[in-house]
């Protein structure tokens, strides 16, 4: 039974909602829905963030997540997904992606990237040198993968070609102890949320993406946990497969329903 996820629509609303505007440090109370108009202040704080985001030299970030699949016969089931990645912008990058169906690993060093799937012992390897851009960019097209919050990596990558019909500050709220502003961006095909944590480190530190072509309005919606100095080294982003390893074509790797 094939099945529709919501993760997609992350980048597609991401290009949506990327806009000009004037910062603004504390952001007063917004009623919830008043998305009819462009708030100025919503897409200041979201530039903030994305400047922010882009100066990293390297970090680490994890985040547990859920994520809504539509059946073809209208049915959703919700899914858990638990992400690691590790970065070195432009160029290395380390990934750990566990669904409730499955384990995979992703290593790229600038020049080849591997996916494994370290519970069946199976690795694939590719070609594709470039930044963490043309890698997120090339599994995509070339593989159908789409990265989990690859939206982390993609802010300011390419310039808007449609405006938010509705961009709001909704207000304060706390996530995981922390202070944040909560923003909600709605585009043509997709509602986005985000809360920006408050400060000099504006870091998102939680998502919700919801498809708004289905009328089941399937989410993804994750928490982030943020280091920002973490000490990596090169190793941590080159695979060396173990004894036992197979190596298979990377496109049948993407064919691997599940790890049972």
């Amino acid at each position: 039974m094939s099945r529709r996820s919501v993760l997609a629509a992350s980048l597609a609303a991401l290009a949506v909602v990327m806009a000009s505007g004037s910062a603004r440090a504390e952001a007063p109370q917004t009623e919830p829905g008043a998305t009819q108009a462009v708030d100025a202040r919503a897409t200041a704080a979201l530039d903030r963030m994305s400047a922010y985001l882009a100066g990293l030299r390297a970090f680490e970030v994890t985040s547990t997540a859920t994520q809504d699949l539509v059946l073809d016969d209208g049915h959703s089931v919700k899914l858990g997904l638990r992400t690691r990645y590790l970065a070195q912008p432009p160029q290395r990058l380390y990934a750990e992606v566990h669904s409730d169906r499955q384990h995979r690993n992703f290593y790229f060093d600038g020049a080849a990237p591997t996916m494994t799937a370290p519970r069946m012992g199976f690795y694939a390897s590719a070609t594709a040198p470039g930044s963490i851009r043309d890698l997120i960019d090339a599994l995509a097209d070339e593989y159908g993968i789409d990265l989990p919050l690859a939206d982390l990596f993609l802010w300011n990558a390419r310039s808007a070609d449609v405006q938010p019909t509705g961009a709001a500050v909704i207000g304060y709220a706390e996530v995981a102890g922390q202070e944040t502003d909560q923003y909600l961006f709605v585009g043509p095909a997709a509602e986005w949320q985000v809360w920006i944590k408050r400060g000099d480190a504006p870091l998102p530190l939680r998502l919700v993406v919801t498809d708004t072509t289905d009328p089941a309005r399937p989410q993804f919606a994750a928490d982030l946990t943020w280091n920002v100095a973490p000490t990596l080294t090169a190793e941590q982003f080159t695979f060396k497969p173990p004894h036992a390893a197979r190596r298979i074509v990377f496109g049948d790797m993407t064919t691997q329903e599940s790890d049972q």
